[in-house]
């Protein structure tokens, strides 16, 4: 393409951050993290940027900018709360795992809403948010969350399967592999992974990853074969079946109602399970299980 004094390319109109991002390929620890999640199909990222938090969009700006067609790309929400609520409906919708972030402080703690509604549900997302930098422990700087200021990673313990903070760069790799593997371990649910900016920012040494993530969440399916050909026996002899549904059964469901249809069974759904099943359904009975007074 010839190019006169009028034209530039799509990298020069980038801010000059963005420019000396795309020329210096260093590699960081948060490239790390992207390459795990990259592996095991996440495309997104739901969040807010922020200071603390930084290494990690950088890092998602140089892939982008480097043509990563499969991603994680970053999406940025209004609201904390509302990252973490985006990456519970992306879990819930696609069945791979949710990624939120924010930055230190009060980004954090605005997830908790949204964190606390996915662990209600064992919906599988993981939650990254940074930390002052280590040298700057119990300087009471800038929005601190370690545990000498405001303790966000204590703040995470009631509503996370698997919480952590990294306190030395030889965790980080580790510690991921583990908040990734919590995050579907039965009942599933939210991980959270705090890790000091500087950790972050890190220069990657190494090309090759220790963990194989490929298939570490695929379940396996056990059947106990005594307890179907039971349960076909008692429905056998039964006259007014009655099927509960919980929200375990989300990628059965279409099976489920077939089967309804086909013996006239009775629907009840637990509330987290009450969108499975259609209002208008002529055998749906309700919801049971709201704690009413």
């Amino acid at each position: 393409m010839i190019l006169n004094n009028n034209t530039c390319t799509k990298t020069d109109r980038l801010p000059e951050r963005h420019q000396l991002m795309i020329k210096d390929p260093l590699r960081t620890q948060a490239d790390m993290i992207l390459d795990y999640l990259a592996d095991m199909g996440v495309q997104y990222i739901f969040g807010v940027p922020g200071g603390a938090i930084e290494p990690l969009y950088n890092a998602l700006a140089r892939r982008e900018a480097n043509g990563y067609a499969k991603g994680p790309y970053c999406v940025v929400a209004r609201n904390e709360s509302g990252a973490a609520f985006m990456a519970d409906g992306y879990a819930r919708a696609t069945g791979k795992l949710g990624i939120c972030c924010a930055t230190t402080g009060p980004g954090t703690t605005n997830l908790i809403t949204g964190v606390a509604s996915a662990y209600a549900d064992n919906i599988p997302i993981l939650v990254i948010t940074p930390q002052t930098a280590l040298p700057n422990f119990g300087k009471k700087g800038l929005q601190e969350s370690s545990s000498d200021a405001i303790d966000t990673v204590a703040m995470m313990a009631c509503c996370t399967r698997y919480n952590t903070m990294v306190s030395h760069l030889d965790q980080l790799e580790g510690k991921l592999y583990t908040s990734l593997l919590m995050a579907f371990r039965p009942p599933g649910g939210p991980s959270h992974i705090s890790i000091p900016m500087d950790i972050m920012a890190e220069p990657l040494k190494k090309k090759e990853h220790y963990y194989d993530v490929n298939n570490h969440y695929q379940q396996p399916q056990v059947v106990d074969e005594n307890s179907l050909v039971k349960l076909c026996a008692e429905m056998l002899n039964s006259q007014n079946v009655v099927i509960f549904i919980g929200a375990g059964a989300n990628k059965a469901i279409a099976d489920i109602i077939q089967f309804a249809n086909l013996i006239n069974a009775s629907l009840i759904t637990t509330p987290a399970a009450k969108a499975l099943v259609s209002n208008n359904h002529p055998n749906f009975c309700g919801v049971f299980g709201f704690a009413l007074y």
